[in-house]
């Protein structure tokens, strides 16, 4: 691990609060790259789907949602994904949660991250994946609505 790892673990494990700039933009938007995010120490146990977990992934430090919890093998296992994300990550065991992300600093305000939000926020992630999907696809809708390249093909038929 590293030292900013260590030192992470050894703030939240004293009872004080973390807080990190986020870079990345898989939990856009409810997390923007370059904000602030204040980092709370948490239970194993407390840990619910929907909650933004600061973790130990393979991939590095990662504040994602958890959107799975199994502890069927008996030992917690977690899923998170980001907000902005179609795939989930790489299933990690509870004791590589770090912290809860509790809130962030936007616009020099302090918001808390919610997890009832959850659903809502990944139903917009998808939808704005697939409006994009479909503008590379056809082209971007003119005011009438009917997308540019399809105005062309009938102009050219």
């Amino acid at each position: 691990m590293t030292m900013f790892v260590n030192t992470l673990q050894d703030v939240l494990a004293s009872g004080f609060d973390a807080r990190f700039c986020a870079s990345g933009h898989s939990m856009t938007p409810t997390i923007r790259s370059g904000e602030f995010v204040r980092v709370t120490r948490c239970e194993e146990t407390s840990l619910r789907v929907g909650d933004v977990v600061l973790t130990a992934a393979p991939r590095g430090l990662t504040a994602h949602r958890i959107i799975e919890l199994d502890s069927s093998r008996g030992e917690l296992r977690v899923r998170t994904r980001g907000d902005n994300s179609l795939s989930a990550d790489a299933i990690v065991p509870g004791s590589a949660v770090l912290g809860r992300i509790a809130g962030v600093e936007r616009d020099g305000r302090y918001a808390a991250v919610d997890s009832r939000g959850a659903l809502t926020q990944q139903t917009l992630a998808v939808l704005r994946r697939v409006r994009h999907s479909l503008q590379r696809r056809f082209g971007r809708a003119t005011s009438n609505g009917i997308p540019e390249t399809a105005q062309v093909r009938a102009l050219s038929v």
